[in-house]
């Protein structure tokens, strides 16, 4: 048995700040960076920021093309020639952003394949992986680090710089705000391992390794997350797009007035930031992705004044499993041709759970539609309406 599997949950950190009306940040931190080395978590202790880096790429999409109408009009293969012929190429920019392409998450899809790291996933596998789901989904609205990968992409070919060479022209140059890391084995100075809950309830490290930048690996502090959460709100407020980017689909958990509240979660670390009148008042990070950086950022916030969402690890189930007037699915193993996948419907003891590559799901994570005697639309992870068909 390894160190980390005999280290309890309790023991890993976060750094939580808050600004004083509009002056000085305090910061408080706790826990572990690294429960094997025991290193202490600290204000220097970059995480993942996990979709942030969703809110960078959109703010820099629309510096590119500022107008809806165009980024409406702008099909992936114009921009990306190698797309031409498939389904993916008629895809638009805005459609992308939006998280309305139909496209399937690539993580969800690898866990369903039954992935084991460590490996190296490169952003042309992410890319064949799109072009291999044959065409959108049945439910156009899925939440899809995917599409941001093509993004980043599209970002790329268009401007002929890198990711990191965009965010750079972008931000003047800024080093005060994190920074990309195409290659996440990479070391990065003061980096906190990640870690999420195992079966047994003891922490277990993180090691799934993407070129995904663009949708995550974007590393920094909490004051880095801070400064990177103000960029983007500048950034979107002169391309006049801020109420209609952030309401959700660009990877803001919710907005009101002139405030919005962004979160995200990758490689089993979390982060959220409240941004209001363009300043952020308070934001966490911890390497607990299983315990979201958003409750530690909804302490701070007056309930009465900002309603902090229900927000989790990917696309909230809209009911539980059987419980939407409709027929529920039979037991057994049901197949999605198109993309070699399959998950196992079973009842124990009187509770239905859904079994998809190396995890089951409950029914409180799962909505599912009985369309027939033999298929099914079903809902969970990161995956939404996707028919499959029994085989057994």
């Amino acid at each position: 048995m390894s160190l980390h599997s005999q280290l309890s949950q309790d023991q890993l950190g976060n750094a939580v700040a808050r600004r004083q009306g509009d002056g000085d940040i305090a910061i408080s931190v706790a826990g572990l960076a690294s429960l094997e080395n025991d290193v202490r978590f600290s204000e220097s202790s970059r995480v993942n920021l996990g979709s942030l880096a969703k809110l960078a790429t959109g703010a820099m999409i629309c510096r590119l093309w500022p107008e809806r109408l165009e980024r409406s009009s702008i099909a992936l293969h114009s921009v990306i020639p190698s797309l031409r012929g498939s389904w993916l190429g008629e895809c638009t920019i805005e459609m992308l952003l939006e998280h309305r392409a139909g496209l399937f998450d690539y993580r969800t899809l690898l866990e369903l394949r039954d992935y084991i790291g460590p490996l190296y996933v490169t952003r042309r596998e992410i890319a064949m992986l799109a072009v291999a789901q044959g065409g959108p989904a049945v439910d156009l609205d899925q939440y899809s680090n995917t599409g941001y990968v093509l993004l980043r992409m599209a970002l790329e070919a268009a401007t002929g710089m890198s990711i990191e060479q965009c965010w750079r022209e972008a931000t003047g140059g800024r080093e005060d705000i994190g920074f990309w890391v195409t290659n996440p084995e990479l070391p990065i100075a003061s980096r906190a391992w990640g870690y999420r809950q195992s079966v047994s309830g003891f922490a277990r490290l993180w090691s799934l390794a993407a070129d995904d930048a663009g949708a995550s690996n974007y590393w920094g502090t909490v004051a880095e997350a801070m400064r990177l959460a103000e960029f983007i709100d500048a950034a979107y407020r002169c391309c006049g797009v801020l109420r209609d980017n952030l309401s959700g689909p660009y990877g803001a958990a919710a907005v009101r007035s002139d405030g919005w509240l962004a979160t995200g979660a990758d490689g089993g670390f979390s982060a959220a930031v409240f941004v209001d009148n363009g300043r952020s008042r308070c934001a966490a990070v911890t390497n607990r992705c299983d315990t979201s950086a958003i409750d530690l950022v909804a302490s701070y916030i007056d309930g009465d004044e900002f309603q902090i969402p229900a927000y989790g690890d990917g696309i909230q189930p809209s009911s539980a499993l059987g419980r939407l007037g409709h027929a529920a699915p039979a037991d057994g193993i049901y197949h999605h041709d198109g993309l070699r996948l399959s998950v196992e419907m079973v009842t124990v003891d009187g509770h239905r759970r859904l079994r998809a590559g190396r995890r089951v799901y409950d029914e409180s994570e799962v909505w599912a539609v009985a369309e027939g005697s033999n298929s099914m639309r079903l809902s969970f992870g990161h995956l939404r309406g996707v028919r499959l068909v029994r085989v057994a």
